[in-house]
């Protein structure tokens, strides 16, 4: 597995697992978008963690300041869309 795809693994696991930290599921309608968002929001910022201690939990960290206002976001988008 190259770097990139290892960089790539790891910054999903931590994107899903702060979106279902956040009661977000996998089987809810929502949870495609927020995960292509979280995801994009933490990319950039998980590039500059790599060789900085723990990437895994670098990259948890990012995603988990991210990720309530990325869920919010979503669900005031899909509210108005509904109206």
């Amino acid at each position: 597995m190259s770097q990139t795809s290892t960089v790539f693994q790891k910054l999903r696991v931590a994107v899903v697992e702060s979106l279902e930290r956040e009661g977000m599921r996998m089987k809810d309608s929502l949870f495609k978008v927020c995960f292509k968002k979280l995801f994009a929001v933490c990319h950039p910022f998980a590039l500059d963690v790599i060789g900085q201690g723990s990437t895994s939990k670098n990259m948890e960290k990012i995603a988990t300041a991210h990720v309530k206002q990325v869920i919010d976001f979503e669900r005031r988008r899909a509210q108005k869309a509904r109206k």
